[in-house]
């Protein structure tokens, strides 16, 4: 059944606070064309533990399934601190310990940044692995915009750049010295950026071309065994030596380049959770030719197109500022997670293959329901459709809807039940290509059914006092509050979508769940308070 609804998809004009009308959705003003330029990628990188901004700083592409960038730590520290480095990367840090392809925006759990890419001066030695590879760097030699990012490594005396397409990122590194250079790149299968164990790992070295996976455990991963990412690399320059080293979860591989005078070292390197191959064909596929500058051209056009959709006029250059890399946050996560033949890993373990959209994971539904969905509806209807349908067909193999999908398993990270409440928006606001049937009924299945007791998939833990009691007891499960909030939002969504669909009883049960919130209102105290299940 459709639901008739008016279409998005608009330009949302916008005026800031300064007294300033707001533009008309087909003008093009000098001023709203250079959004892309008010963007300041560094905001959001600072704060400390759970205060952490922990925005991704370095390249990518809106949605896109490779983020590029630098993974930091203070200069006396081996480890960072991980609840300052989510993302990889903190604002007041002075050494990077290698380059990766994956990371998090905004999460308040470190995950990805694995496989360490990292030049060094000189010829390889087993010393460069004994004392450690960083390279102090100068925050004043850092460059970040939408699609590039660029810094000068101390150590290696090099200028380092990255610039990314969605699947793939090229890398180029330039001597900051005039004359001939060696330089030795290694790739190291045992970095990850912190609270992760890497399981096994395999990889080749063989003309210049460094390809393999690694096997991950993290925190947000270890409900479902880990991840598994796939890398194929290839550098450009002629090889004088090359090498392999380590074992089993802790191996490497090793290229050295003697670059002439005005020669950069330059490298491709694609990324994928399905095989090797296919790691290989997205950055053959996205990367045919050695063009760094067309490609951070490309990457600077996709921004320009998703920060357009919002126009905006007046304000200061601060509230500019503020507006643009709002926007630029905005479409950092979910990620793209098919490769580009349409191939992604399912909750099933298998492999599928879905030509007619792209696939999406990485959804940090608890945090997102509220405003970043709504917000995608409006801006970029069909990338919302395509997201939706993701979390259906996640559904449809894993058996539930998740709350916090990473790759292709249930973290089981974050309470409630957000993903019915993004279902229920996007096809009440009217977005076309949903089977609201199916999705109404995928939605029963997540929300009335108490999770299974081998913890496989949290779901509605308390589901069981929420039904019979009225709220989640204290002495069942912790957040006791906060996920019977949680459950009667989610509740009043689904009985909004029932409603719509012309299905009353379906409507009038949940919307007298939705109610159940005020079962733990106190009025004397003027909180939420919580329950033990003697009522107390």
């Amino acid at each position: 059944m459709n639901i008739s609804m008016p279409r998005f998809g608009v330009v949302l004009a916008v005026a800031l606070a300064c007294g300033c009308s707001s533009a008309q959705p087909d003008s093009q003003s000098p001023e709203q064309s250079s959004a892309l330029d008010w963007v300041n990628p560094f905001i959001g990188s600072a704060g400390r533990g759970w205060y952490a901004g922990s925005v991704f700083v370095g390249a990518t592409t809106p949605f896109g399934l490779v983020q590029a960038g630098p993974d930091t730590r203070p200069a006396n520290e081996l480890v960072p601190w991980p609840f300052d480095h989510c993302s990889g990367y903190h604002a007041t840090d002075n050494t990077i310990r290698a380059f990766t392809h994956t990371h998090l925006h905004g999460a308040g759990i470190p995950a990805f940044g694995v496989v360490g890419f990292m030049p060094v001066s000189g010829p390889f030695s087993n010393g460069i692995l004994d004392s450690g590879y960083a390279s102090s760097f100068d925050k004043a030699s850092e460059t970040a915009e939408p699609g590039y990012y660029s810094v000068t490594l101390d150590n290696a005396a090099l200028k380092a750049e990255l610039t990314t397409t969605t699947r793939a990122a090229h890398h180029r590194y330039t001597p900051i010295q005039d004359g001939a250079q060696v330089v030795t790149f290694l790739v190291d299968t045992a970095h990850v950026i912190s609270l992760a164990k890497v399981l096994d790992s395999e990889i080749s070295n063989k003309d210049g071309v460094i390809e393999g996976w690694t096997h991950v455990s993290s925190s947000f991963s270890n409900s479902f065994g880990g991840v598994r990412t796939y890398f194929s690399a290839k550098i450009r320059n002629t090889i004088s030596a090359a090498g392999l080293w380590g074992e089993g979860p802790e191996r490497g591989a090793w290229n050295t380049v003697e670059l002439a005078p005005g020669e950069s070292l330059e490298l491709q390197v694609g990324i994928s959770y399905v095989s090797v191959e296919n790691a290989r064909v997205n950055r053959e596929s996205e990367m045919p030719a050695w063009d760094f500058d067309g490609i951070r051209g490309k990457a600077r056009a996709q921004w320009l197109n998703s920060l357009n959709h919002v126009q905006f006029k007046g304000g200061t250059q601060e509230q500019k500022t503020v507006m643009a890399t709002s926007l630029y946050h905005l479409f950092q996560m979910p990620n793209i997670f098919s490769d580009i033949e349409g191939d992604y890993l399912g909750f099933d373990g298998a492999i599928h293959e879905n030509t007619a959209r792209p696939s999406y994971s990485t959804f940090s539904l608890w945090d997102t329901y509220r405003n970043v969905h709504p917000l995608l509806t409006l801006l970029v209807p069909n990338t919302q459709r395509d997201m939706v349908n993701s979390l259906l067909t996640m559904a449809e193999q894993g058996g539930y809807l998740p709350k916090w999908p990473l790759t292709n398993g249930y973290t089981n990270v974050m309470i409630g039940s957000p993903a019915e409440i993004v279902i229920a928006d996007s096809i009440l606001k009217g977005l076309d290509g949903i089977d609201t049937e199916a999705a109404f009924a995928t939605m029963l299945t997540t929300t009335d059914t108490v999770p299974p007791d081998d913890h496989s998939f949290e779901g509605r833990a308390g589901l069981s006092d929420y039904l019979s009691l009225g709220y989640v007891a204290l002495d069942t499960v912790g957040e006791s509050v906060s996920r019977t909030l949680e459950f009667a939002v989610a509740d009043g969504a689904i009985a909004n979508l029932a409603a719509a669909l012309g299905k009353d009883k379906e409507a009038e049960r949940f919307s007298k769940r939705a109610q159940n919130y005020r079962n733990l209102w106190d009025d004397e105290s003027g909180y939420f308070r919580p329950r033990w299940s003697d009522g107390k």
